[in-house]
């Protein structure tokens, strides 16, 4: 994730949540990455894009497993990450989701896990 202070002097630090974060979220496999999300901390604000977004979701699979909990998780993703809009902070269209990028992010939202064991 890439940190920024903001500018304003303010002691909250904003993090980016990129793609491969977020489908590392929604699958599971991370909980540092789980409670930062889900237990929001007055000090750090998260944010993401729109296409970031667009590239995580994009990325599942058939046979991974969405429960019912997983939506309900997904819900506590919207309420503590602030979505803002690719083209609107870009200034540039958003890219196509090409069958090597789902590859490239799976392969980074899950290599956490093959690490693990």
């Amino acid at each position: 994730m890439k940190t920024e202070i903001q500018k304003n002097n303010s002691p909250t630090t904003r993090k980016f949540v990129p793609a491969e974060s977020i489908l590392k979220f929604i699958i599971g496999g991370d909980e540092k990455l789980d409670t930062m999300i889900v237990c929001k901390t007055t000090n750090v604000a998260l944010y993401t894009t729109d296409f970031a977004l667009h590239e995580a979701f994009g990325s599942l699979k058939d046979y991974d497993e969405i429960s019912a909990a997983k939506i309900r998780k997904l819900a506590k993703f919207f309420e503590n990450v602030a979505v803002h809009s690719f083209e609107f902070m870009e200034k540039k269209p958003k890219p196509v989701l090409t069958h090597e990028r789902v590859e490239e992010l799976r392969l980074l939202a899950l290599r956490f896990d093959s690490n693990k064991s």
